[in-house]
């Protein structure tokens, strides 16, 4: 007799932060049964991450559901038809047990089609408070999986959810001091303070221009590893500052793998958007962060992440408008000046491991039928 299938569908994309949370728990859930695929966009960073993860692949059309007036809302309409379309028949041949979605537009289409043929949705929401995709998916989802405590009160009394932080990669605390300072070229005689500054995996014009112009006077108290993403436009201004000041006290990368983890041993401080992603992954490696959550060109989530973990006193957040001068320094000062303080609440304050949770939860759909 055949083993019955236990057939999972990941999805969502269009950044490295809708898709590292459901990566992370690739290994848990094989060890589990489950045979993973992914459902994705045809051009979203989620491609190639998904393909290095060695995990099936399938790519269909999205369009994004924005807030507001655009003429592009209506071929964005037609393309998310058409993925919806594409959705059904994939999920008619996959026939999964159940979808992990991390919400966003990419994932909107598979969730839809996942209704119409009954599969249970489980959605992972890393945000404090919904996006559109994420509000319009979830009726259809049948539980929901939540990061921050405040996101209770952002869903329906009647909904299955269970707040249980946001998974991180594996190993990412398992990281090497000497092999994060050997790939930095920093020396291990010298007592600057490491401050990681995280730009995005799409990188960030607002840390480019931040770093460029204070780097300086950074560097007279501090050693900068500079994070600024594989689509960076400024690699050529970058490598310019890189030879205008000693090389142990300033270094920068596109993008690091397997690496990262040594760069996070190494750090003794951050600087970061307010991504759910990074935050959880800098919680996670105990380092004190100094927050500047993206504010124009969003819902303002990254506000509302930033203001959640310093108000519990994990972290310091600045406005983004508020760094002039030598503003950044000082306040770079001041976290480190709490720093064993803010370590030692991370410490305490660390939740239960986000990926026991998720596994367990995820097993009664294991070998069910649920399609029509």
């Amino acid at each position: 007799m055949n083993k019955p299938s236990s057939a999972i569908v990941f999805t969502g994309g269009g950044t490295a932060g809708h898709v590292s949370a459901l990566l992370a728990l690739q290994h848990d859930l094989k060890r589990d049964g489950w045979d993973i695929t992914y459902i994705g966009s045809y051009h979203g960073l989620e491609s190639s991450l998904v393909k290095e993860a060695e995990i099936p692949y399938h790519a269909i059309f999205t369009g994004k559901l924005r807030r507001y007036i655009s003429l592009r809302n209506i071929s964005d309409m037609i393309k998310t038809a058409l993925g919806c379309l594409q959705s059904l028949f994939l999920l008619r041949r996959l026939k999964p047990q159940v979808i992990l979605s991390r919400g966003g537009y990419v994932s909107f289409p598979p969730t839809v089609a996942a209704f119409i043929l009954r599969v249970p949705v489980v959605l992972i929401e890393a945000d404090i408070s919904l996006g559109l995709a994420a509000r319009l998916s979830l009726p259809m989802t049948d539980m929901v999986f939540y990061a921050f405590k405040e996101t209770k009160h952002h869903l329906p009394a009647n909904k299955k959810a269970i707040h249980t932080g946001l998974p991180v990669r594996k190993g990412i605390t398992s990281g090497d001091r000497k092999k994060g300072l050997a790939l930095c070229g920093f020396s291990s005689s010298s007592s600057l303070p490491i401050v990681v500054v995280i730009g995005g995996s799409q990188g960030s014009y607002f840390f480019q221009k931040l770093i460029m112009e204070n780097l300086s006077s950074l560097t007279k108290h501090f050693r900068i590893i500079f994070l600024c993403g594989s689509s960076s436009k400024y690699h050529q201004e970058l490598h310019c500052a890189q030879k205008q000041v000693a090389r142990e006290v300033f270094c920068y990368f596109s993008y690091l793998k397997e690496e990262i983890k040594d760069i996070y041993a190494v750090s003794d401080l951050a600087l970061s958007r307010g991504g759910a992603n990074s935050i959880f992954e800098l919680l996670a490696c105990s380092i004190p962060s100094l927050l500047i959550p993206l504010e124009q060109g969003s819902r303002g989530e990254q506000v509302e992440n930033a203001t959640s973990i310093t108000q519990q006193g994990l972290a310091m957040m600045v406005r983004g408008d508020e760094l002039n001068g030598n503003k950044l320094v000082i306040k770079l000062k001041e976290l480190h000046q709490q720093a064993a303080i803010l370590k030692e609440r991370i410490q305490t304050e660390q939740p239960q491991s986000p990926h026991k949770i998720i596994t367990e939860k995820l097993r009664p759909y294991l070998r069910t039928t649920h399609h029509r």
